[in-house]
């Protein structure tokens, strides 16, 4: 029977114990924090232009002439600020948003094509995408810069966010120890790309591309990677709910080795868009496969 007296002193040791617990956090933070990734990039083609998370400012001018835009309930707006044709690649953004996998994430989303060169090609930042210089990217690096922004959109404003939890942190916390820092036993062989390594969050981002795009390579590496299968399961269970993407590649070359930046595979633009305007008949996309 326990009297108040021991009440009290388990209440004390369980503050102690919580205080402990919290100087070992805190502890580890300060040990590792100055950690730096040390990356051989010259094993990869280089990322001509870099992108970080900082703002960017832009107003319209009278050089950018609207030419088509589109609106769903206000979950999300597509427009063209180019005078080129772009009508192919706003459908399959199109195409894409409107699957229920995805839709469920978006609300609010602003998709944006510039005509004008920037010293970075892609920006996302506050609920929108923007995506310069579009006239002259290739269909495989479109498709590519937009399925990319699109994550960092998602993992900031559609998953699960409490005061002392993040549902991103699921992913964060399988190969990351802070938003720079890599755990200890981390390899080149845990992450998708090399660009993967810099961050936390491109590596979200990269991973989620290739579990878009080249499936089936992704899911033949986590029969050897426990840490490339919990980002794969991660993607499955989580976000979609579904295998609707499972064993699937869009990817026209196999991959000998991993690139510095996804966007120097060879995706199939077509066949993807063929695919996620099937995506409704979920039967027929196998047999179509």
């Amino acid at each position: 029977m326990w009297n108040k007296k021991d009440v009290i002193f388990m209440i004390w040791m369980m503050i102690l114990l919580s205080l402990i617990i919290f100087l070992i956090n805190q502890a580890i933070f300060y040990l590792f924090q100055n950690k730096e990734i040390v990356i051989d990039e010259d094993k990869y083609t280089t990322l001509e232009n870099d992108f970080d998370f900082e703002p960017i400012y832009y107003k319209k001018t009278e050089q950018k002439i609207v030419l088509w835009q589109k609106d769903f309930s206000q979950k999300y707006v597509i427009t063209n600020y180019t005078n080129w044709n772009l009508d192919t690649k706003i459908a399959l953004i199109d195409e894409f948003l409107k699957l229920e996998v995805v839709n469920k994430h978006i609300w609010n989303l602003e998709v944006k094509l510039h005509w004008e060169k920037k010293e970075v090609r892609w920006k996302m930042v506050k609920w929108i995408i923007n995506i310069f210089d579009v006239q002259n990217l290739s269909d495989r690096e479109f498709l590519w810069i937009f399925l990319h922004e699109l994550w960092h959109y998602i993992d900031i404003y559609s998953l699960k966010k409490l005061i002392i939890w993040d549902e991103s942190f699921l992913f964060y916390d399988i190969s990351w120890d802070f938003i720079k820092v890599l755990k200890p036993w981390q390899k080149e062989d845990n992450f998708v790309s090399g660009y993967a390594m810099t961050n936390r969050y491109e590596d979200f981002a990269e991973t989620f591309v290739e579990y878009i795009l080249d499936n089936s390579w992704f899911y033949e590496k986590t029969k050897t990677n426990n840490e490339l299968k919990s980002k794969y399961d991660f993607f499955t269970n989580t976000i979609f709910g579904t295998t609707c993407f499972d064993k699937t590649t869009f990817s026209k070359d196999s991959k000998s080795q991993i690139e510095w930046d996804s966007t120097k595979n060879n995706y199939d633009f077509e066949k993807f868009f063929d695919f996620i305007k099937k995506m409704d008949k979920i039967d027929e996309i196998k047999n179509w496969l």
